[in-house]
């Protein structure tokens, strides 16, 4: 069975938008397993021949590579009182909802209006229980409006189209805080990865417009994550 998705915004200055994933029953999904193939497709390569002989994952690279035009966009609400309330959506179908997800997975997003950051945070419900779950690395990508100059890193005219920038990617249960909460924190945790070349996140404020903010299943090497849920703010 397919994961399902909740999401759900909360009205005031600082907009949130949260979002659940859970199984159509309600039940754990099953934290740890690697996500149906996606657009990069299951892992390959010495990581994943390490994880197959051994039976323990090798650990995630230190960054994922912006090397490839994503189809995930989030777009504010047409609907003026829904707008108002910063609430949007994204093309989910576009999205790879993996079966082996974490169920119960709950996060959100939250950006101040006028404010120069945002913040994601991610709580599976096995995190703090001492439950054993496998690791389930992630990366958080947040994408400005538009695209980044790879030699300045500053926005361009065109439309933004690749992942944007990242977090390093974590095991969701493991690289938690000790009340099983992971945040990443705009623009501080995040970097853009161009191949060779890396450059520094931009403040919100510079780039004004729909942001959206990914959040990457990572399989094996810094080429090798799936996107599982889209979300998004307005600046």
């Amino acid at each position: 069975a397919r994961a399902g998705l909740v999401a759900c915004a909360v009205v005031g200055a600082l907009a949130v938008t949260a979002w659940q994933l859970m199984a159509p029953d309600g039940k754990d999904t099953g934290g740890g397993g690697s996500g149906a193939p996606g657009p990069s497709g299951p892992s390959t390569g010495p990581a994943a021949s390490r994880e197959a002989s051994t039976g323990t994952p090798a650990g995630p690279p230190d960054h994922i590579v912006n090397d490839r035009v994503s189809q995930d966009r989030w777009t504010l609400s047409k609907d003026p009182a829904e707008a108002a309330q910063g609430m949007g959506s994204c093309d989910l179908s576009r999205l790879s909802l993996a079966t082996a997800l974490p169920g119960n997975l709950q996060s959100s997003v939250g950006h101040t209006t006028g404010s120069d950051t945002a913040s994601v945070t991610l709580r599976p419900e096995a995190a703090g229980k001492g439950k054993g779950s496998a690791p389930y690395y992630v990366s958080v990508g947040i994408r400005p409006p538009h695209e980044t100059d790879r030699t300045t890193g500053r926005p361009t005219e065109a439309v933004g189209e690749g992942i944007g920038f990242t977090s390093e990617p974590v095991d969701i249960y493991s690289g938690a805080s000790p009340d099983g909460t992971l945040t990443f924190t705009y623009p501080d945790d995040f970097r853009a990865h161009f191949g060779d070349r890396t450059v520094k996140a931009i403040p919100v404020g510079e780039d004004r417009g729909d942001w959206t903010v990914v959040l990457y299943h990572v399989e094996g090497g810094p080429s090798d994550y799936t996107p599982v849920v889209c979300n998004g703010f307005h600046a």
